[in-house]
């Protein structure tokens, strides 16, 4: 059988390339022309779909129920988490043509109302008092809220008879914020730690706005109109690093934009190095620009022929299957390449028309066998449930028979009409000593070879499969950095399983067991959004509440008063002189002198500047920690 298939294969190329040579014209217009409309086509009609979930097939059953869920509960999904401060918020809220919802937790009206209820009762009781020792210094200073107040007051508790116990923690941190000052940090004073007496660590400060993006799936980068909306934004608020604010964006949408990004940079690169390294190789192997250049438009008109199968049989590309191109153009140049070597050769003895009929012959059965192995390797791809893959091994596929095509048709039909390369200047041949090693050494080589897989087979056990996605994106991406950060974080960890029951029974059931499993860190459900034990906790904070009374009512900013500001600093410095008889009393004297000393240094207007940093510096936080602190009581 294969005796009758060789001839006959061979026939058929042969009367295809006596045909090509004979209506040369013809088949080369008749290609250019159907190459362009091709490229109309696939230009009118290409669709790319950037969902990277899209390329895994809808049937899979976790799939199914992730597209349910989402259908559900679409905030949940497709999402980006902002580090961040709170006020970048109401400007993304404005831009609602580019983001859906933003929700920042210490800004919801539930929460803000209900926050202290979350608190376990000693916890709720120790900031209870904490804050009722307080009262007095909060009461005033809501009244009038200045650097001038704030110091006078300080001046006053150290001069009391009895020194409140909250004043010396707050002595230390207010020394440690105006010493920062004086080192060029404009990070504002925590008055969340300064009230609470939390730990001022990045816990403390750490906040999360979660928006959800207006995704364009047919776009390149579907949530870039949001990441660029967020800096943006951050940039007009001046929330960057110098303002202590340093922002990360993570997140499905933000770790899709980057994995996208990378894709796309990595394909670019990857295209353009393959042509350039192609272009290389043709110029050394062929010596001729003729072959050269009869060698490129067949690869491009490949290409392009194969670009109209795939926007015909596939519709909609993704960032897997558009990789065919980056394919083509390393292995579509192959059957073109044996063509136009054998044909080199050919020319020596004979005319340039029988040399391409020849060559055509005696190499096409070849090319045949090649294309179909390549393309049984690349159809290999087709059952998995892997869309992106299966759909580039049909793509890759089919193209390896176009390219054999317009390799045994067009190259020769443009062999035919351009000018005879001329004959090789030299020929590079292996000295015999290296092609003829392996037959001298015959045994020794086998000997390695079967001492090398032995070896190897016995290594394969010891791979490991990454079952990580994330580990597919670019490690120094920000949204991968970021989402690593949190990982580490147990409290704030984005590694969780959702999962829909249809009773509060169910519910109770499935915590109860998945409490019980050594990989499960914890659970929780809606119940938990209900605070416990709330009668206890909304006595102590009705307590509170009239401990504090509403003399903490935000009152209007007062218009800053240079000369007041210079005064407190002098008499709380002359009562430290008296009384810094604490840690915490002689590093705010000398903190107060230093800023002082460099103060006097400064111009007029460089003194204006350095009074309204140093009033920024101690209270531009305070506002907004006294309304949480309202809503909350």
């Amino acid at each position: 059988m294969l005796a009758t298939l060789y001839p006959l294969a061979e026939n058929v190329i042969g009367r295809l390339v006596d045909t090509a040579q004979r209506r040369a014209w013809p088949v080369i217009v008749a290609y250019l022309v159907g190459a362009a409309l091709v490229a109309w086509y696939a230009i009118s009609h290409i669709a790319i779909n950037t969902d990277t979930g899209a390329m895994l097939s809808e049937k899979l059953p976790w799939r199914a129920t992730y597209t349910a869920y989402k259908r559900d509960f679409p905030f949940f999904a497709d999402t980006i988490v902002v580090v961040i401060d709170g006020a970048l918020t109401q400007r993304l809220r404005a831009a609602d043509d580019i983001v859906g919802e933003v929700f920042y937790p210490r800004d919801d009206p539930f929460l803000r109302r209900n926050q202290l209820l979350y608190l376990a009762p000693n916890e709720l009781q120790a900031l209870s008092d904490q804050l009722g020792e307080a009262q007095p210094f909060l009461a005033r200073l809501s009244a009038e809220r200045s650097s001038a107040v704030l110091f006078g007051l300080l001046r006053d508790a150290m001069t009391a008879e009895t020194t409140p116990a909250a004043i010396v923690p707050a002595t230390a941190r207010i020394a440690s914020a105006i010493d920062e000052l004086n080192r060029g940090n404009n990070v504002p004073l925590s008055w969340q730690a300064l009230l609470t007496g939390d730990a001022e660590d990045t816990a403390v400060h750490r906040e999360f706005v979660v928006l959800q993006p207006r995704l364009d799936y047919t776009a390149l980068l579907p949530a870039e109109p949001a990441m660029k909306a967020v800096a943006t934004h951050a940039a007009a608020l001046a929330l960057d690093r110098e303002h202590g604010v340093n922002i990360r964006l993570t997140g499905a949408a933000a770790l899709a934009y980057d994995e996208l990004d990378s894709v796309i940079t990595g394909s670019q690169n990857a295209g353009t190095l393959a042509l350039v390294m192609v272009l290389v190789c043709l110029l050394i192997g062929l010596r001729s620009i003729v072959l050269v250049v009869a060698t490129l438009l067949t690869l491009i008109v490949g290409l392009v022929f194969t670009a109209g199968f795939a926007v015909a049989a596939v519709g909609t590309l993704n960032m897997i299957s558009i990789a065919f191109a980056v394919l083509y153009v390393g292995l579509g140049v192959d059957f073109a390449i044996h063509i136009c070597l054998r044909y080199r050769e050919m020319l020596r003895h004979n005319n340039a028309d029988f040399a391409i009929n020849r060559t055509s012959r005696h190499v096409g059965v070849s090319l045949i066998l090649c294309a179909l192995t390549t393309a049984t390797g690349f159809f290999a791809f087709l059952p998995t449930a892997y869309r992106g893959v299966a759909e580039l091994g049909l793509i890759a596929g089919v193209g390896m028979f176009i390219s054999l095509l317009v390799s045994i048709t067009l190259l020769p039909a443009l062999l035919h009409v351009l000018p005879q390369p001329g004959p090789a200047t030299r020929t590079f041949t292996l000295p015999d000593r290296v092609a003829s090693f392996p037959r001298r050494h015959a045994r020794a080589v086998l000997g390695v070879a079967t001492v090398t897989w032995i070896l190897t087979a016995l290594a394969i056990p010891g791979a490991k499969f990454d079952t990580d996605p994330v580990n597919l994106n670019n490690p120094a991406a920000q949204s991968v950095t970021t989402y690593r950060d949190l990982i580490a974080d147990d409290q704030q960890s984005p590694m969780s399983i959702s999962a829909l029951f249809d009773s509060a029974a169910e519910v109770a059931d499935a915590s109860v067991t998945l409490s019980s499993l050594d990989t499960v860190q914890s659970v929780r459900s809606l119940d938990d959004l209900v605070p416990s034990r709330q009668d206890e906790k909304l006595a102590i904070v009705d307590d509170l509440a009239l401990i504090l009374g509403v003399d903490l009512s935000p009152q209007p900013t007062p218009a800053a008063d240079p000369a007041a500001t210079l005064t407190a600093i002098d008499e709380l410095l002359a009562a430290l002189d008296d009384e810094a008889a604490t840690d915490a009393a002689a590093a705010l004297r000398t903190a107060l002198i230093a800023w002082r000393d460099r103060f006097a240094t400064l111009g007029r207007d460089a003194q204006a500047v350095a009074l309204a940093a140093l009033e920024a510096k101690l209270l531009a936080s305070f506002d907004g920690r006294l309304a949480l602190l309202n809503d909350g009581l």
